[in-house]
Order: C-alpha cells, then structure tokens, then sequence
C-alpha cells in the first residue's frame, strides 16, 4: 500500500510536470528565456519530489539509496537554474564569478548523480530530537562530499535568494519574498534530518510545492501582462499602419496630380506647334485656290508629317500614364530589331545620312517571350534618341547578344543600342530615365522612362554607360523566359 504521504508528494511531482510541460508549451509558440527556464526548474522540482515519494515507502536501504539519488539529482538541478536565473535577472557578479557559480553547480549536479554524496550504511538510530509527526526513512548518510556538496548548496541558495530580492525586477521579487524564507527554513530543517540530528518529515518537497505555485502566478500574471501589452502594441501598429497607408495614398495623389500638370504642360507645348503648322497648310490650301499641285502635296505632306508627331505624342503618353501588361507571346529578337528600326526610321525629323549596322541580329537560335508590340516601341525610342544625338555621317549601333544566368534574371538578351554622339555627363545620365527630362529643344522626355518601364514590366532592367564626348551605350536587358 502506498501511504498519504507518498501520494501527495507524487501529486506535487505530477504538478511540477504539468507546470513545466505548460511552461515549455509557451516557448514552442516563440517565448524566450523566462519561460525556458521555469520549464526546467518545474522538472526539477518534480524529479525531487518524485524521489522523495518513493524514500517515503522504500521497503528497504538499497531502494531508498536510489531514491536519495533521484531527490539529489533534482536538488542539484533545481540549484542550477535557480543561479542561472539570478545571473540571468540581477545582472550581477563579473564573468568570472558566473562561470565559477555555474561549474559549482554542475560538479554538485555530477556529484548527485554519481552517488558519491551518499556513504554506506544508514543514518544513526537516535537522532537528538525527534518530533511526534516523524516519519521513519531508509536512507543513507551524507558522505564527506556530501556534507560538503550540502553546505555549498545551501550558501548558494542564499545568496541566491538575497540577491534576487535585492537586485531582481519587481515581478521576480513577489515570488521570492513570499516563498523563498520558508523554502529557506525547510532546507535548513531538512539538512538537519539528513545530517541525523533530527528526525521528523522532510519538508522541501511540501514546500517546493508552494514554490510551484508562486512561481506559476507570478509568471502566469507576466505572461498575461506581456500578452495584453503586445496586443496593446500590435493595435498601435495595426493603426499606425493605416495612417501610414493614408499619408501614402495622399502622398501618390499629390504626385500623380503634379506629373498631371507637368505632363499637361509639356503636352500643351508639344502639341500647338504641331497644330500650328496644321493649321497654316489648311489655310493655305483654302485661301490659294490656284495652287499647284506639288505645293498641294507638299502642304499634305507637312500636315501628315504633323499629325503623326501628334499620334506619337498620344501614344508615348498613354503607354507611359497607364500601367503596362505585357501581353506575352515568342518572338525572333531579329524581327523585334527590324521593327524598332522601321519604327524609328519612319519617325519624322529623324535623319536620312546616318548607318544603322545591326549585330548579332542573323541568327534564330534564340527565342523571347515578350510583348513584341512594346518591346519594340522601346528599342524604337533607343534608336530615335541615338539617331538624334548623332551628327551627320556617324554611325548608330544595335545588336543582341546573350548573357550568362543570374540569380536576377536568370539567362537573359541583351539588346545593345551605340551611337557616337555627344554623350552624356554624370548628372545627365542619372536624370535620364526620369520623365520629361530632355536636353533638346523639342521632345517630352518620354523615350528613355518608357524603355525603363518596359523593361521592368518584363522584369528586366535599362542600363546606360555614357561620358561626356565619347557617345552612349543602353542597354536593354529582358530574361528569356
């Protein structure tokens, strides 16, 4: 039969495993340190407890030896973390002094789990003082060591104590005033029966018990006050992310307003000259009605001239206002080549007595998937740009040639458009891809953003090399899958 006494110190075990599985439950959800260590300390607790249940029936000396083994192993253990957490709470002591505290605590721990603190034989039949509730146990005496390894252990736990009150945080003081005296006094009580100068009922387990619960509030109440306190902060962010999110959207509201204004201006002064022009040949046409048929053809041939600047005008702005969706589909990069060539060739003002020499534009080997219609408006804008900036009789460059895979991109074309211009400085080719930034007297500045935002709407990217006097080099990089 097992008696009460045994029973309620395998109660005590069995809520310090509980308590330590619900403490270690709090860090799989991500909790750090305090909880971690509660988690053991509550093991420990329970393995003392657990030993002292079965001393409590061992039938005979050798079974309460093993017994005093296991409340030894879980005393030394429970020290352990308790110093460790002293360490951890107060902040006190050097470098030094932690690491010699913590190898004490570990040599105690080797000690218990050894058996080297426990001499053979049993305690002496006549203690000095025996109390009327006393409980008859079979267990060993201390050994040398063990007389030793117990008046470390306890200087330890005072300090222990008296620094944690001392020095701790608020929420760790609570605990250790209302708990730690009377596990104080049941140690002391304890280390008198174990040493045979008293003989009674051991305590530390009843009061470790006590230790439990304390120590479960207090971090229950700190786990609660964190949870409301990050639930606090997680509201705050939650609102501070929709006033962030509402200053954005005022922010590109105001920006989208403004390119509305620049864009209307320089589209304003885009389109009356076009217009103007327009506008005299019908005039002429009307007034002169005795007019040749060559000058006929020349003022139709101005007016046409005019009102495709416009469509280009209006195409380059709705390509560059609305967002892009590529409409994909495979493509030779020779064909997108010779659009873009045609595209800028047939675009007025640009000039007739400048090469165009295509590089690595023969061969099929290769295969885009791309919007062809937008890719080769861009390299059409490349080449516009290049063919402006050359002076008569110089020589514009576009090729495509492959690039090595990259974590980027992975492999990916390169279309390479040269010219020999005038190039551009440092300040210049960073303003470049900006829209309506121009440096000619005529233009909105559209060509290079919109082959920036082409490329990018194909998760590619626009390169630009380019010094002062020495030409330009873009290049237009697409992956090719």
């Amino acid at each position: 039969m097992i008696s009460p006494l045994a029973v309620v110190l395998f109660c005590i075990s069995a809520l310090g495993v509980t308590l330590g599985l619900g403490a270690q439950m709090i860090v799989r959800d991500g909790t750090h340190s305090p909880y971690r260590f509660f988690s053991v300390f509550m093991y420990a607790l329970a393995l003392n407890a657990f030993g002292a249940a079965v001393l409590t029936d061992a039938p005979n000396l050798e079974a309460g030896y093993w017994a005093q083994r296991l409340q030894q192993v879980g005393q030394a253990t429970a020290l352990l973390c308790c110093i460790d957490f002293e360490l951890r709470a107060t902040g006190s002591g050097t470098p030094l002094l932690a690491r010699l505290l913590r190898g004490t605590c570990w040599v105690l721990l080797a000690l218990a789990a050894s058996g080297l603190m426990l001499a053979p034989g049993r305690l002496p039949p006549t203690p000095l003082v025996t109390l009327p509730f006393a409980h008859h146990y079979h267990e060993a005496p201390p050994s040398v060591l063990g007389y030793l390894a117990y008046c470390v252990a306890g200087l330890l736990v005072a300090r222990c104590a008296l620094l944690l009150f001392k020095h701790a945080p608020e929420e760790v003081q609570a605990p250790v005033l209302y708990s730690m005296p009377l596990v104080t006094l049941s140690i002391a009580h304890d280390l008198m029966m174990r040493f045979g100068v008293l003989e009674s009922v051991y305590l530390m387990e009843f009061m470790s018990a006590f230790h439990m619960l304390v120590m479960s509030t207090s971090r229950a109440q700190l786990y609660v006050r964190n949870s409301a306190a990050l639930r606090q902060r997680s509201a705050d962010l939650e609102s501070n992310y929709h006033k962030l999110a509402l200053a954005q959207d005022a922010l590109v509201q105001r920006r989208r307003l403004s390119a509305i204004g620049e864009l209307s201006a320089v589209l304003a002064h885009e389109v009356r000259n076009p217009l103007a022009v327009i506008k005299n040949a019908a005039a002429s046409l009307r007034r002169h009605e005795t007019l040749g048929e060559e000058t006929k053809k020349r003022l139709l041939a101005i007016s046409e001239e005019e009102l495709s600047r416009l469509a280009r005008l209006i195409d380059d702005m709705l390509i560059y206002a609305k967002p892009l969706k590529p409409s994909i589909s495979p493509h030779s990069p020779a064909t997108l080549i010779d659009a873009a060539v045609g595209l800028a060739t047939s675009e007025p003002g640009i000039p007739t007595d400048i090469a165009i020499d295509k590089v690595g534009c023969d061969a099929d080997d290769h295969v885009l998937r791309a919007d062809g219609r937008l890719v080769s408006l861009a390299l059409a804008n490349l080449l516009s740009n290049a063919l402006k900036a050359t002076v008569d009789g110089g020589r514009v460059t576009i090729g495509v040639s492959e690039l090595a895979s990259t974590r980027e991109l992975g492999p990916a074309l390169r279309f390479q458009v040269r010219d020999d211009g005038e190039g551009m400085d440092t300040s210049t080719r960073k303003k470049a891809t900006e829209p309506f930034f121009t440096t000619r007297p005529k233009g909105m500045g559209l060509g290079l953003a919109i082959a920036d935002q082409v490329a990018r709407a194909h998760h590619g990217r626009l390169e630009l090399h380019s010094e002062a006097g020495r030409g330009a080099t873009v290049d237009f990089i697409l992956p090719v899958c």
